[in-house]
């Protein structure tokens, strides 16, 4: 999910006529999709490498970056001096649990995002979902809830096909 989402915001920001990078598992990008010369392979790299690519971004234009945020960048405090105006979530699979000692592990570290942002766009329609909603209406933190039941937020009427998905947002 953190991938496809993070395209489609990209792709948003580009649309609306602000200059927008990219931190991703597939390619780092700067302003007008020119990607970066940096020999990392990781989804969120090391502060270093990081800060690096938010300087050339910066020196390019960019507004904006959107970021995947891997949950071993944030349980190895690769993203602590960062502030988020905005994280998502979109769930949360037992596909890390080789990094993660559980379920329980993995959702604090994803946690650790949202306790470093603005705002919080969650999909409440999974169980861990739903429990980080809660938790940051409990801080009083700013959030907005996606679900096709209890949400603010909604996708109504999909339909996928090989030209792409359309919907009522």
């Amino acid at each position: 999910g953190k991938t496809s989402v993070s395209y489609m915001i990209l792709e948003i920001l580009e649309a609306a006529g602000i200059s927008a990078g990219l931190v991703g598992t597939v390619e780092y990008l700067s302003a007008n999709k020119r990607r970066l010369d940096v020999d990392v392979n990781m989804t969120t790299p090391d502060p270093k490498n990081l800060y690096s690519m938010l300087s050339q971004m910066y020196n390019d234009g960019v507004e904006y970056v959107v970021m995947e945020v891997s949950s071993h960048a944030l349980a190895q405090s690769r993203t602590d001096a960062i502030f988020f105006e905005v994280a998502v979530f979109t769930n949360l699979t037992s596909e890390h649990l080789d990094f993660h000692s559980d379920m329980d592990d993995y959702f604090h570290a994803k946690e650790k995002l949202f306790k470093q942002s603005k705002r919080s766009v969650v999909n409440i329609d999974t169980e861990y979902g739903e429990r980080l909603y809660k938790k940051l209406a409990e801080r009083g933190q700013f959030k907005k809830g996606c679900s096709c039941q209890a949400g603010d937020f909604c996708a109504l009427n999909a339909n996928v096909s090989y030209d792409g998905i359309k919907y009522v947002f």
